[in-house]
């Protein structure tokens, strides 16, 4: 449908973010409770009122990850001797995903839409990550999958929050 300029459908269809994103009132089903129990699943709005702005696990997942990729090891062993090719590379990928997974948390309460944030992953994110690794080792994409879906959840309720707001 056409979007006017104040991101109302024209034919009358309600809002949207822009052209390719329209604003639905959903609220999502997420990963609740509080740290050290076994998660249950809850509505969007319910963890807020009960346990704050982002899922239980978001914080300590995004310290893991972050502590993951920092590539301390690496680090040490320039101080001491020259680095090979390969750690050189190692240490330029563990940069360039501190770097991704920070920008993704630092813009975590500017988003809007789930689809938004949906297409961002697959148009930057995700060939990001394949354009710049021959490959993961497990441990490293398991991380990497696990803060992808803790982030997922937080975008959810970010976006659930803005929406409520928005009315």
């Amino acid at each position: 449908s056409e979007v006017d300029d104040n991101g109302t459908n024209k034919d009358g269809g309600g809002s949207s973010i822009d052209a390719t994103h329209p604003i639905r009132i959903l609220d999502y089903r997420i990963e609740s409770g509080p740290l050290g129990r076994e998660p249950t699943m809850a509505w969007t709005n319910h963890h807020y009122a009960s346990h704050g702005l982002r899922p239980s696990s978001y914080q300590p997942i995004l310290n893991a990850v972050l502590s993951h990729f920092d590539a301390e090891s690496i680090l040490e062993a320039s101080r001491t001797r020259e680095l090979t090719v390969e750690e050189r590379e190692t240490l330029d990928g563990c940069k360039l995903l501190r770097d991704m997974i920070h920008d993704l948390d630092a813009s975590l309460d500017d988003m809007r839409s789930f689809a938004a944030y949906e297409e961002y992953l697959m148009n930057v994110a995700v060939p990001l990550i394949y354009g710049s690794f021959e490959g993961l080792d497990e441990e490293s994409a398991g991380m990497l999958q696990l803060f992808f879906r803790a982030h997922g959840m937080a975008v959810r309720m970010v976006v659930a929050r803005w929406t409520r707001e928005l009315l």
